[in-house]
Formats: structure tokens, C-alpha cells, sequence
């Protein structure tokens, strides 16, 4: 009997050890593999190239965003000098307007704009612009460097302060692609409003 409990506590002591080293090498396998894929992430985004384009138009968006304006307002008075009454004396009746929620709006479609306005004033700008729509989140990071907010807290975004501005990537994702890199983000609109 002393033999049997002392062979079942040896063979039980043997199965405990053999799984704990079984399963911390998988873990160290596992922890490998995870640093080997962000190691591999971050040389990606070291090793990006930009085309002249769109380093060109990321660079414009900066420039502008100084004076408080997109690329699609750059004639226009900045942010926070302008009412949705002066931009419909400029540029008419909107394509699409929404000015009884709290969210208000007026878009030109043929300006690749949007106003969104509180009672008169202009809150922020938006441009739908095409030639942003290739531009990557890495291309942008590599430019202007790493962004103030980013991610799915911000809804798959890039903010950077600029002057007393905040200019904002949006990108044709929500949530985790511009943690993941999957699908590659690309820009979908570019926004342009004061720093609070």
C-alpha cells in the first residue's frame, strides 16, 4: 500500500512538472511568435515608401490646417471666421443639409465639403477630396509622425494638433484596422476643427 501512494504521488509530481514545462514553452513560443509579428509590424511601417503625391498632399493638408482650412476651403476665410450664412452667400444652397438635429450639417458634393455648424458658426470643415483616397494611415505616420489620438477609440482615425488645430484622418475602417494594419487603412474624408 506505502508503495502504491508513494508510486501515484511520484507519477502525479511527474505529470505536474511535465506539464508545466510543456506549457511554458508553448507560452515562450507563444510570446516569440507575438514579438516577432509587432517586431515585424513596426520594420513595415520603418520601411514605408511614400510616393511624392501623396507626401506632397499630406503636406498641404499640414500647411493648411496652420491657417485653420482643408484643401477644399483653401480660398475661404479659417475655422472659426466663418457661419453657414457666409458659406451659402459663397456657395450656395447645399446638396444635403441638416440644420434642425443637434448635429448640424450642410454638405456640397461638388465641392467634396462639409460644414458642420453650430446655431451659425462653423464647427468643423470636411473634405470627401479623391485624391486623399490612396493615402495610407503609414504614409501619414511616416509624414507627420505619430498622431495625438489614434485608433478604435477615435473610430479608425489620425489627430494631430497643428498650430491651434486638429487635424483629422478618418480612415475606411472602425475599430481595430489601424492597430492591425488589416485591412490596410486608406483616408476617406479629412476633418479640420479648433483645438479645445
Amino acid at each position: 500500500m506505502k508503495i502504491k501512494c508513494k508510486f501515484l504521488v511520484l507519477t502525479a509530481s511527474t505529470a505536474i512538472a511535465l506539464l508545466s514545462v510543456g506549457c511554458s514553452s508553448s507560452g515562450m513560443e507563444a510570446n516569440k511568435k507575438e514579438n516577432t509579428t509587432v517586431q515585424a509590424n513596426e520594420n513595415q511601417k520603418q520601411q514605408i515608401s511614400v510616393s511624392p503625391k501623396h507626401k506632397q498632399l499630406i503636406l498641404e493638408a499640414k500647411e493648411l490646417a496652420k491657417q485653420g482650412k482643408i484643401v477644399t476651403t483653401k480660398d475661404l476665410q479659417p475655422i472659426g471666421s466663418l457661419t453657414i450664412i457666409d458659406i451659402k452667400k459663397l456657395w450656395g444652397n447645399p446638396d444635403v443639409e441638416d440644420s434642425k438635429s443637434e448635429f448640424k450639417f450642410a454638405e456640397y458634393k461638388s465641392k467634396q465639403t462639409i460644414f458642420h455648424y453650430q446655431t451659425k458658426e462653423i464647427v468643423s470643415m470636411d473634405t470627401t477630396d479623391k485624391r486623399y483616397k490612396e493615402i495610407t494611415d503609414a504614409e501619414i505616420e511616416q509624414i507627420l509622425g505619430v498622431p495625438q489620438m489614434s485608433g478604435p477609440e477615435d473610430g479608425g482615425s489620425y489627430t494631430y494638433e497643428i498650430g491651434n488645430y486638429n487635424l483629422q484622418f478618418i480612415f475606411n475602417c472602425h475599430g481595430t484596422c489601424v492597430d492591425t494594419g488589416k485591412p490596410t487603412p486608406k483616408v476617406v474624408r479629412m476633418s479640420i476643427f479648433p483645438k479645445d
